[in-house]
């Protein structure tokens, strides 16, 4: 009895050290992958995680241009399809392999704000013009002001520019394209 009380005893703990091992197997950590930002001048990427991804993560990041005279012309990889997720933010499903993102810049193009002329009218007696912005024209624009008779034994004989052709459009209108 004692012999099969020992061999019981042996049987139990070898299924328990087996049930032990296999447990330990089937514990193992996810492979986790880099994500890795080449370096150049003038942005930063910012939220990529230092322990990496798992396979099938959303990884998402940020790149903040830093020269003022630079904006985003690309970001990639040759590992994976980036998304443009807009204001910065970008994104990627992480593969089962490390992955290198990229970041190029351009210069930035920068519109100069319009030119505005100014309309200027010769001073004289009997008459104001009204309807002039003092703030100007762009050229192109299309100019209408009014010209108001104040002495009335006087009359309108000619509204003239050396600068543009001025039109009579009636009734004391007239106008321009500047």
């Amino acid at each position: 009895m004692k012999r099969k009380s020992w061999i019981t005893v042996l049987a139990a703990c070898l299924f328990i050290a087996l049930l032990a091992l296999l447990g330990a197997c089937g514990e193992s950590k996810p492979k986790r992958y880099r994500v890795t930002a080449e370096s150049g001048e003038g942005y930063t990427v910012s939220g990529l995680a230092q322990d990496g991804y798992e396979e099938g993560a959303q990884v998402s990041f940020t790149v903040t241009v830093t020269d003022e005279t630079k904006e985003i012309d690309a970001v990639t990889s040759a590992d994976v399809a980036v998304a443009d997720k807009g204001e910065g933010a970008y994104g990627f499903t992480m593969p089962a392999k490390d992955v290198t993102v990229s970041v190029t810049l351009k210069d930035r193009s920068i519109t100069p704000p319009p030119i505005k002329y100014l309309v200027t009218v010769a001073s004289g007696e009997g008459y104001t013009v009204e309807g002039l912005t003092a703030e100007g024209y762009e050229e192109g624009a299309q100019v209408s002001f009014s010209v108001v008779v104040t002495d009335e034994t006087k009359e309108i004989e000619s509204v003239a520019s050396a600068d543009v052709t001025v039109e009579d459009k009636g009734e004391g209108v007239y106008g321009f394209t500047m």
